[in-house]
């Protein structure tokens, strides 16, 4: 993105926690991590990583 603007990823960070807009990490411990994806994986058995990921995005977490 900050290629795209055509300022340096620094000034991008910046400017976005600046306004409210810079995104941390969620804090969870690997218990809770697994206890949601073992849920999740209960209602949907044959789904993979990347929709477990799109999963945990929509539900507001953000792993690392």
């Amino acid at each position: 993105l900050a290629c795209l603007l055509g300022i340096h990823r620094n000034t991008l960070r910046y400017k976005l926690h600046k306004l409210g807009l810079y995104h941390r990490f969620s804090t969870l411990s690997n218990y809770e991590l697994d206890s949601v994806i073992t849920l999740w994986k209960q209602h949907r058995p044959s789904s993979g990583l990347c929709y477990a990921v799109g999963f945990l995005q929509r539900h507001g977490l953000r792993i690392q």
